[in-house]
């Protein structure tokens, strides 16, 4: 299987044209691509294209699988607001990477304005287990705040299936556009989960098929190492003969990923970018976006000092500064930031 994948990747990579993005439901490779590539469906009782997106980022080389989209109903995770979600699941094969699996969540209209993005790599130890070593829980509850805070909903009263035609009527798909039924302020969540330990499932020079389990696997050795050697962040990595953050190996491949899938999307090209690291704003720049950037700091606590201040001193990253801060300060001084004119207060550095 992974000979026939190889063998039609090449032959798609060969297309030639002067768009950025290539449509592969408008060629003879889309079921070929499903059956080999994401889905891996080849017996279908449905017509596919009206389930999954193909696509061909001329660029990087991506071939994207997505599909079509499912919307339902979210709650925000400490004030309890209610507000719409549109899920898209994407496999990415990237050739300077493997494979990459992304869910992305649009909430509101991301095609005009400025729109809100965090892109957040995977991290069980925080999102499983609620780890205080790091902030990415937090920073991750942060976004899903904000979306309910610019697009909160009251949901209405009849139950059962009234209420889920209610919700489908929420989205539409028109056209490759996700367009909501009450368009607020856009905001997308984008989780790469493939990318857990700072991407350290990748490896130089070889074809990677699950990069997220092999990134699990490093990420947790590399704790283990921290605890058992006491080493850093960064150590520990180096330790297991990885690089500290092999996101920028290969062109700085594993940051593309957002840029790529955004590009795709068609969303639009103001970003204002919830983030603490110059990579990630780098690419998306270089995928023709225009970005602004506030930091995101979720939440501060003891605990998770001495990781904030290794990620500053190891990483070469915009972050923390290190002081304590509570969930509740952070998200009231987003509140602030992003309710100012894009002309004021934002800052790419």
């Amino acid at each position: 299987m992974m000979k026939k994948a190889a063998s039609l990747y090449t032959e798609i990579s060969q297309i030639q044209t002067s768009d950025a993005i290539v449509d592969l439901a408008k060629t003879p490779y889309f079921d070929r691509v499903l059956a080999l590539f994401g889905p891996a469906l080849s017996h279908p009782k449905v017509d596919l294209r009206k389930i999954y997106d193909a696509a061909y980022h001329v660029k990087s080389g991506a071939l994207i699988v997505a599909n079509k989209g499912v919307t339902f109903v979210s709650l925000a995770p400490f004030s309890g607001s209610f507000y719409i979600t549109r899920h898209i699941a994407a496999s990415v094969y990237h050739p300077a990477l493997g494979l990459e699996s992304v869910n992305i969540g649009l909430v509101g209209n991301v095609y005009e304005g400025d729109v809100i993005l965090r892109a957040e790599s995977a991290c069980p130890p925080s999102f499983l287990f609620g780890s205080q070593r790091c902030n990415c829980s937090y920073q991750w509850a942060s976004i899903r705040e904000l979306a309910a805070h610019f697009n909160a909903i009251a949901l209405p009263s009849f139950k059962g299936d009234a209420l889920e035609s209610w919700v489908e009527e929420q989205f539409r798909y028109e056209s490759g556009k996700h367009l909501p039924l009450q368009p607020g302020r856009g905001v997308i969540l984008m989780h790469l989960d493939s990318q857990a330990g700072m991407g350290s499932g990748f490896t130089e020079g070889e074809f990677v098929y699950d990069l997220y389990n092999r990134a699990l696997m490093r990420q947790l050795g590399e704790n283990t190492s921290e605890q058992v050697h006491h080493t850093s962040i960064k150590e520990g990595y180096e330790s297991l003969g990885l690089p500290p953050d092999a996101r920028r190996c290969g062109g700085e491949a594993g940051y593309q990923i957002p840029g790529i899938l955004l590009q795709w999307l068609g969303v639009s090209r103001s970003l204002i970018a919830l983030s603490n690291n110059r990579f990630k704003l780098k690419q998306l720049q270089e995928h023709g976006f225009e970005v602004k950037r506030v930091k995101s700091l979720g939440k501060v606590g003891a605990a998770g000092q001495r990781e904030a201040w290794q990620r500053g001193k190891d990483f070469d990253h915009l972050d923390m500064d290190g002081q304590e801060l509570s969930f509740e300060e952070e998200i009231e001084r987003l509140k602030a930031e992003l309710a100012l004119e894009p002309s004021k207060g934002f800052s790419f550095n």
